[in-house]
């Protein structure tokens, strides 16, 4: 009998310890489910031929109004910036390709300036983060979500994707968080921390087939964001790993990045061919995506990464986010108000 309550007992522990919230199984990695203080969209697409554009959607959940500072950034480092505010439990849409929307004082995407980096000046990201009025300070408020719509209306293809969000960890509601102008993305419960960075990326594809044709488009933002006007840059190489459903694996492919890009799977700088259906021979295939310093990509550095991945056929478009695994961290570097400006030179 003695034995007996001992078993059960283990049992119950044992069960307690499978269902019982743990310390250890904190969630501190940005994903795209919960709401967040820092929200990051990593693609942004408004093309002209054909003609492209990205509607914007963010919501606040809680029942308060809170200010949002946004920061587009393209691929050739041209950036935009603007603020906003939600009102308690508003939602909120506008085309990235004009402005147009509600709120009215949205700023269009930065597809006219170039900056010093290689790229498509038309294509990028979108970074917002809750600050006060001011704009002088980043403040505690995970109660942000929101998604992207990318059509394509040349041939009338859609896709959606989620934010990835940041939580602001053991901060205050509407209290200003960290130092402001850094937001820091370690994941740790001090109170002035976000979520980290997944430290990779899972993609799940068709291996692509230009004879059908068929291919799979990647994008994706690194965790160290210098949003500053005086910005330095954050490059890395995007280590490219694949396997089939035959668990072979294969190595070698990898594309150079700052912190935006994108790139279609047939259009990798080393190995594109790795992810082709000629060399995986399935017809389903796993792409793991890794942000590290490598002396094959100049200047780079390791990075956490976010990512979101759209397949294309004729006639068809899905979107999906990436899966993230891993812990990394990261920073965002911003230029805030400063606070002693009179209201005019704002």
């Amino acid at each position: 009998m003695q034995q007996t309550l001992k078993t059960l007992a283990a049992g119950v522990a044992l069960a307690t310890a499978l269902t019982a919230p743990s310390a250890f199984a904190a969630q501190n990695v940005a994903n795209t489910s919960q709401k967040g203080s820092l929200l990051i969209f990593p693609r942004i697409d408004v093309r002209p031929n054909p003609g492209h554009r990205t509607i914007i959607r963010i919501s606040n959940d809680a029942y308060a109004a809170v200010n949002l500072k946004c920061y587009y950034v393209n691929h050739t480092k041209g950036r935009n910036d603007f603020q906003f505010t939600l009102t308690k439990k508003q939602a909120v849409t506008w085309d990235a390709a004009t402005g147009e929307g509600d709120p009215t004082n949205v700023n269009a995407f930065p597809s006219g300036e170039i900056g010093p980096y290689p790229g498509n000046p038309y294509a990028g990201e979108l970074v917002c983060f809750a600050v006060n009025p001011a704009g002088s300070e980043q403040i505690s408020w995970n109660h942000l979500s929101g998604t992207a719509t990318v059509y394509n209306d040349d041939n009338e293809t859609a896709y959606e994707y989620n934010s990835w969000n940041f939580t602001a960890r053991r901060g205050t509601v509407g209290r200003p968080f960290g130092v402001a102008g850094t937001l820091e993305l370690t994941g740790a419960d001090d109170g002035a921390s976000y979520d980290a960075c997944p430290a990779y990326n899972i993609v799940h594809f068709t291996p692509y087939d230009l004879a059908i044709p068929y291919d799979t488009r990647v994008s994706v933002s690194s965790c160290w964001q210098d949003l500053r006007q005086d910005y330095a840059l954050h490059l890395t190489k995007l280590q490219l790993t694949a396997w089939n459903s035959h668990e072979v694996r294969f190595t070698g492919a990898y594309h150079c990045a700052n912190s935006t890009d994108s790139f279609l799977l047939s259009e990798i700088q080393t190995l594109p061919e790795n992810t082709s259906a000629t060399v995986l021979r399935t017809y389903a295939a796993q792409l793991q995506i890794r942000g590290v310093e490598s002396t094959q990509c100049r200047g780079s550095a390791d990075a956490g990464l976010v990512a979101v991945a759209a397949s294309f056929s004729p006639g068809v478009a899905t979107g999906v986010n990436a899966n993230g695994a891993g812990v990394a961290p990261g920073r965002v570097k911003w230029d805030p108000t400063d606070p002693n400006d009179p209201p005019e030179r704002r």
